[in-house]
């Protein structure tokens, strides 16, 4: 009997310690997350790592032990917390927004959904949605490596991106985003009409009802705000703040089918792009950023390479009509004959390659504001540089692109300044 309680009370030991240890690791993940944002303390710190203790130690002591016996599951912690290592796209938040269902269920709740704990740990025991009975061997078999798992899941989320915190002019732009992509899918096969603007690029059906969708999404919520799209045109342009919007940025792709269009929207305040989301549909990819606080692809934080060696770039290229007819199309050539990759992946896709660190400029001659004023912000966040090919900031007339890390930057503006707008 002696023997049994002191087993019982070293057991209890290690699970307390090992529940220090991840209260200690939220803090340190919600310590990082506001390092890397800025903003102050993150509130509801304490009640956090509070009411996460006591979920745990709630869950755990409502557990029957192999025998049938509640209370004695508490030994069992390990193997019962609701974080499981293998979930996709792991968020510790969502285990308090869901702390009433995890006390009741006895299920892992991760990003808001139930998970069988067994089966996410591939073992062969199952846990009833009461959790009246455990089969034998289950919450052993995932004692002791859980927690630990645990803990890494939570240091590797400080990287994911917790939309609650971006500010509302984001969470617009990401809900008209989401509006315009829905759109653009159901016409993606097709069935849509294409007629010609003056200046003889296509505009498709779709391209109308996305635009509309997100000009509706937008100035609802900011009615005070200006609208610059590029099939309706400019509304209140003097306003402080001016929404610039392509809803199908690369209509002559989508057209023939060609995934690498996207839909872009920027917001501009007084002259200076502050947000940006880029949506490239039929990619999956979702990137987004603002000004001081990151930026972001489906969740994941970007960052621009540190290569600084021309020799090792992989420089990617878009429209080159106008560079081609100057004298700066040498000044390129002398790019391309040093550079380790060339390649053209064009439109949005090569600004969100930048922005991830996987290849190190992109030069482009010929654009406009619409098409890339949300993606300056990203790679700038990014960490990376972003001007026209003379080294200046995009404003509204915008018409090149050199958008590099900074120090590739620098030594591609030399070679191409001054030849084109």
């Amino acid at each position: 009997m002696a023997v049994c309680r002191r087993r019982a009370t070293a057991r209890k030991n290690e699970f307390l310690e090992s529940r220090q240890v991840l209260v200690k690791a939220i803090e340190v993940r919600f310590q990082a997350i506001d390092k890397i944002r800025g903003n102050g303390t993150v509130p509801g710190n304490a009640q956090f790592t509070a009411e996460f203790e006591q979920v745990m130690l709630d869950f755990c002591q409502a557990l029957p032990n192999s025998s049938g016996n509640r209370g004695a599951g508490q030994y069992y912690a390990n193997g019962t917390v609701g974080l499981i290592d293998s979930a996709v796209r792991f968020d510790a938040c969502a285990v308090l927004r869901r702390a009433a269902a995890v006390a009741k269920t006895r299920r892992a709740v991760v990003a808001g959904s139930c998970v069988n704990l067994a089966e996410s740990v591939s073992h062969g025991a199952t846990i009833g949605s009461d959790c009246d009975a455990v089969k034998k061997g289950a919450a052993r078999a995932v004692s002791g490596c859980l927690f630990r798992a645990a803990v890494a899941a939570i240091v590797r989320s400080v990287n994911q991106f917790d939309e609650s915190k971006g500010s509302a002019h984001l969470r617009v732009a990401l809900a008209a985003a989401s509006k315009a992509a829905e759109i653009s899918r159901s016409y993606y096969a097709g069935n849509f009409t294409v007629t010609t603007k003056e200046d003889m690029t296509p505009v498709t059906q779709a391209d109308v009802e996305c635009e509309q969708a997100i000009r509706e999404i937008i100035l609802e919520a900011f009615p005070e705000h200006g609208f610059y799209g590029e099939e309706t045109g400019r509304t209140q342009e003097d306003a402080d703040y001016l929404w610039l919007v392509d809803p199908i940025d690369g209509t002559k792709g989508f057209v023939r089918q060609y995934p690498f269009f996207s839909t872009q929207i920027a917001l501009m305040h007084h002259g200076e792009i502050i947000l940006g989301v880029s949506s490239g549909t039929m990619m999956d990819e979702l990137a987004w950023a603002e000004k001081g606080r990151g930026a972001w692809l489906n969740g994941q934080t970007l960052r621009v390479s540190g290569i600084d060696d021309p020799d090792r770039a992989a420089v990617s290229v878009g429209n080159l009509k106008s560079l081609a007819g100057s004298p700066g199309w040498a000044s390129l050539g002398g790019i391309v004959e040093r550079a380790d990759r060339i390649r053209g992946y064009g439109d949005f896709y090569h600004y969100h390659l930048l922005a991830a660190g996987k290849i190190e400029a992109v030069i482009e001659s010929d654009v406009n504001i619409l098409d890339i004023a949300a993606l300056s912000v990203i790679v700038t966040e990014a960490g990376g540089v972003f001007t026209n090919l003379n080294g200046e900031k995009p404003t509204l007339e915008v018409r090149s692109v050199l958008a590099a890390n900074p120090s590739l930057h620098a030594q591609y503006l030399e070679r191409l300044r001054g030849y084109v707008p």
